[in-house]
């Protein structure tokens, strides 16, 4: 009986625990803290990458162009054949065109003790004039006429000194340069005795005296001279009057213009388009050229100025520099350098000698006066 009662009381303990549910799964284990990229470790490059990833790595800079050279101010000009290069019409404009081309040619640095720097720096020829009555008369100022309210229109020794000064200046330098193209150091004072007639015209001009080496230039001022308009002297009568011209060279050489006398023929004809499309296609490279001085010298500038001379095949015969004298001559060999390989054209009708050049950056602008 109690046998039968124990297994009853199991087989219902056992229904009881079929007819149960199962317990619920365990929840899962909290995720790892996430650490934020901009705080997360660098890891070490020795240790992270390995040799065959370094294989395929490109530099940080690949793919990236150098920057390119600052630019220069350059100019090239007009190529011209030896002994005809281009001036403005007119005997003084030319002249004027001629010394800022001289002031070119002697350039500037960096340096406030290089002669172009220096206020005293003149390029052109100097000209001074003085006058001297030795015979007649003439009064201190002219007279004022208080009728007419104004000063009477003759000649005094003012008028006739800034007459002289004004009107002469350019003939007298004219010929003056014109030696210093054959002598660049030629100076010197000349006396001429002038003969003024009533009418205010020179009725003579005679050289008294000169000192100047070149005679050419002494007659030249003597009949430069004869063409100085004044007033007429007080009461229409002439006069007699040392004019007195002291010249002497300026602080930059006088370029030059025409051939020189016994000067040999030069037969080629140049073609000055084909020339400036060769200077053209070398511009880079006198450009780096420029930038080398620069690197040394941030205030340099000038002209080089390169005299060439062909065969009447084209092939070059010499390249130098001529007339120029710019200031880094490490820049102007590198300018000669650049030109004389340089593939320039076959010249027509036989040999040739023709004239480049180049202006690199400007002159300074004057300084301001002071008050």
């Amino acid at each position: 009986m109690r046998r039968t009662v124990a297994w009853a009381a199991a087989l219902a303990v056992a229904a009881c625990a079929s007819n149960a549910r199962p317990p619920p799964p365990a929840p899962p284990p909290p995720p790892p803290p996430q650490v934020p990229v901009a705080a997360a470790p660098i890891p070490d490059a020795a240790v992270e990458v390995g040799a065959d990833a370094n294989i395929d790595a490109e530099p940080t800079d690949a793919g990236v162009d150098a920057p390119p050279p600052a630019p220069v101010l350059m100019e090239l000009e007009t190529p011209f054949k030896l002994w005809e290069r281009p001036r403005p019409k007119g005997a003084v404009n030319a002249a004027g065109e001629d010394e800022k081309l001289a002031r070119w040619n002697v350039g500037g640095t960096g340096d406030p003790e290089f002669k172009s720097n220096k206020k005293s720096f003149h390029p052109g020829a100097r000209v001074v004039v003085n006058t001297r009555l030795v015979r007649g008369y003439l009064p201190k100022h002219a007279p004022y006429d208080r009728r007419r309210g104004r000063y009477v229109n003759v000649l005094s020794l003012t008028s006739l000194l800034a007459r002289s000064r004004s009107r002469g200046y350019w003939p007298f330098r004219l010929c003056f340069e014109d030696g210093l193209r054959k002598d660049q150091k030629i100076h010197g004072k000349t006396e001429l005795g002038l003969r003024i007639g009533g009418d205010g015209r020179v009725r003579r001009s005679r050289l008294l005296m000169t000192k100047l080496p070149d005679r050419d230039v002494a007659t030249c001022l003597t009949e430069a001279a004869k063409k100085l308009p004044y007033l007429p002297p007080p009461r229409g009568r002439s006069i007699d009057v040392v004019l007195t011209v002291e010249m002497w060279p300026g602080d930059a050489p006088v370029v030059q213009t025409d051939a020189p006398k016994g000067a040999p023929e030069i037969p080629g004809k140049l073609d000055a388009n084909a020339v400036a499309q060769v200077l053209e296609a070398h511009r880079d490279a006198l450009a780096d050229c420029y930038r080398t001085g620069l690197e040394k010298d941030a205030g340099l500038w000038g002209r080089v100025q390169v005299r060439i001379e062909q065969d009447a095949t084209g092939k070059v015969l010499d390249a130098r520099e001529d007339e120029s004298h710019f200031p880094d001559r490490g820049v102007s060999r590198c300018v000669v350098s650049t030109l004389r390989p340089a593939h320039f054209p076959k010249p027509d009708g036989g040999p040739l000698i023709f004239v480049v050049s180049v202006r690199f950056g400007a002159p300074p602008p004057p300084p301001a006066e002071e008050p």
